[in-house]
C-alpha cells in the first residue's frame, strides 16, 4: 500500500550492511585518540602577560572546566539515550518471543504483549473469554514468564523484568482489539484513519492530515455513479493516464475505466464510499488510496481494516497531531531534548572562549608561541574528527526513516557508532573555529 516506506527501509537496511561490512573500529580508536582534557585549550604559561590578560586567562581556563563538565554531561546523556534505544530495540524486536502472545506470571495474572512490549493485564476471565483467538488477539495458550506478579505491574509505564523486558500497559477491556501497534489503520468504508500506539490504543487522525496518494485499488466490474469532474470522459485513454490525472489533484478522489472503450471519468471524493457503488460489466472502479502527513517519528505504513475492527479498538482521549510523536522518539525525546540544551551551552562557552583568545591575542605577541604547540596538535587531531564528521555526515539522512518501525537488535548499535560521531563531531566544530581565529591573529 505505501511505496515509500518500503524504499525507506531498502535504504535503511542497505546503509545498515554498509556500517556492518566497515571497518567501524577504525574509528572507535581513532575517535577519542588525540582528544583529551589537557590537550584542549592548554595555556599554562602566563609569561609576557598584564595583569589584564592573566585575568582574561584565569576565565578561560574556568571556562575550560566549565566547557569540560558540558561535554561530560552530553556524553553522560547521549549514553543514557543510546542505553534506551537498545532496550527499545529488544523490546520492539520481531524477535521478542512475547510479541502478540500471552504471558502469565507464577501468581497465575494472564497478560497480553502487543507487538511493541506492552504487556496488558487482563483483569478476568469474561475479558479473555471475549478476545482469545479473536480481534487479532492470540488464543488461550500462555508463555510462563518465571517471575511473581506485582500489583505495580498494572501502573502504565512500570518496567516487568522479564527477559527481554516489557513495559505495563493498560488493562484489556471487554472485546478490544489487538495488533498492528506502531500502525496507520485505515477504514474505507468509513473514511477513517487512526494511528494504533504501543498500548494498542487508536488515535484517530483529523482529515487535514490525511491526503491522496499515487495508489489505487480496482474493483473490477463496478461503477460509482455520478461526483464526475468536469469535461469527462477522458477519450482514449489508459489506466496509467487516468491514474496520473487523478493523483495530479487533491479534489480527485479515484475513477471509473470503461475497459471496452477505453474512456475514463475522474471522480470527487464524495464518490464510494462516500456513496454506493453497483455491479456494472467492463467497468473498473479505482479507488484512490490516502497517506498521512504525521510526524516523521511515526510510521507511514498504512494498513486496511474493516469497521468491525475499527470499532473494536480502544480509542485514546487524544487525536493524531503533526507534534504527535511515536515509538522510539517517544522514549527517547526528554534525552533529546537535553541534549539539544547543551548543544546550545556547548556552543555559547565555545565562543566565549574564542573571544577571550582573541583580547588575548590583541595584549601579547607571546600568545602565539606559547599556542604554537597546542595549535599543531589540534590541527592534527582535527583530521581525525573531519573524518568522523564526514561519515555521519554522508549517512545521517537515512536515518530519518521511522526507526520505530524497522529497528532491530543489531541496529542499535549502528545507532551508538552515529551518537557518538555526533558527539565527537561537536568537538571538532569547535576546534576548527578556535584554529581559525588563531590563525587570523597569527596572519
Amino acid at each position: 500500500m505505501n511505496n515509500e516506506i518500503v524504499k525507506q527501509e531498502k535504504l535503511f537496511n542497505k546503509y545498515q550492511e554498509k556500517i556492518k561490512n566497515k571497518n567501524i573500529n577504525k574509528f572507535k580508536s581513532n575517535r577519542i585518540k588525540g582528544f583529551e582534557k589537557s590537550s584542549f585549550l592548554v595555556l599554562d604559561s602566563k609569561e609576557g602577560f598584564d595583569n589584564n590578560a592573566i585575568n582574561d586567562f584565569e576565565e578561560i581556563k574556568n571556562l575550560q572546566n566549565r566547557l569540560n563538565k558540558l561535554l561530560e554531561e552530553y556524553k553522560n546523556n547521549n549514553s543514557s539515550v543510546i542505553d534506551k534505544t537498545r532496550e527499545y530495540s529488544k523490546v520492539i524486536s520481531k524477535s521478542n518471543k512475547y510479541s502478540n502472545k500471552n504471558i502469565r506470571f507464577n501468581t497465575g495474572e494472564v497478560c497480553y504483549v502487543t507487538n511493541q512490549g506492552i504487556a496488558k493485564w487482563i483483569p478476568s476471565t469474561a475479558i479473555l473469554d471475549s478476545i482469545a483467538g479473536k480481534k487479532g488477539c492470540p488464543t488461550r495458550e500462555y508463555i510462563d514468564v518465571g517471575i511473581d506478579w506485582k500489583p505495580e505491574y498494572n501502573n502504565a509505564g512500570t518496567i516487568i523484568p522479564t527477559e527481554p523486558p516489557l513495559l505495563a500497559g493498560t488493562p484489556m477491556t471487554m472485546g478490544e482489539a489487538c495488533g498492528n501497534a506502531g500502525k496507520n489503520v485505515y477504514v474505507s468504508e468509513l473514511n477513517k484513519m487512526g494511528y494504533i500506539d504501543s498500548n494498542d490504543l487508536l488515535l484517530e487522525y483529523p482529515a487535514d492530515m490525511i491526503k491522496g496518494s499515487d495508489q489505487y485499488k480496482v474493483i473490477e466490474n463496478t461503477d460509482s455513479d455520478g461526483n464526475n469532474f468536469g469535461g469527462m470522459p477522458m477519450q482514449n485513454s489508459n489506466v496509467e493516464q487516468c491514474k496520473r490525472a487523478c493523483s495530479a489533484s487533491e479534489r480527485c478522489g479515484g475513477f471509473v475505466f470503461d475497459r471496452t472503450n477505453n474512456n475514463c471519468w475522474l471522480k470527487n471524493n464524495n464518490m464510494y464510499p462516500v456513496n454506493s457503488k453497483n455491479k456494472f460489466q467492463g467497468l473498473d472502479l479505482y479507488l484512490r488510496l490516502p497517506k498521512v502527513e504525521n510526524n516523521a517519528s511515526c510510521s507511514k505504513e498504512i494498513m486496511e481494516i474493516d469497521s468491525i475492527s475499527w470499532e473494536n479498538y480502544k480509542k485514546s482521549s487524544r487525536n493524531m497531531t503533526k507534534d504527535t510523536i511515536c515509538g522510539l522518539a517517544k522514549v527517547t525525546e526528554p534525552g533529546m531534548n537535553v541534549k539539544n540544551n547543551l548543544k546550545t551551552e556547548i556552543a555559547d562557552v565555545a565562543k566565549e572562549i574564542i573571544d577571550r583568545i582573541n583580547i588575548l591575542g590583541n595584549s601579547s605577541t607571546g600568545l602565539d608561541s606559547n599556542m604554537e604547540k597546542t595549535k599543531s596538535q589540534l590541527l592534527n587531531n582535527i583530521e581525525i574528527y573531519k573524518k568522523i564528521n564526514e561519515e555521519y555526515s554522508k549517512n545521517k539522512n537515512t536515518y530519518a526513516v521511522n526507526i520505530s518501525g524497522i529497528l532491530t537488535d543489531s541496529d542499535s548499535n549502528v545507532l551508538q557508532e552515529n551518537y557518538n560521531y555526533m558527539f565527537w563531531s561537536i568537538l571538532a566544530i569547535g576546534l576548527i573555529i578556535i584554529i581559525m581565529n588563531m590563525k587570523n591573529k597569527n596572519d
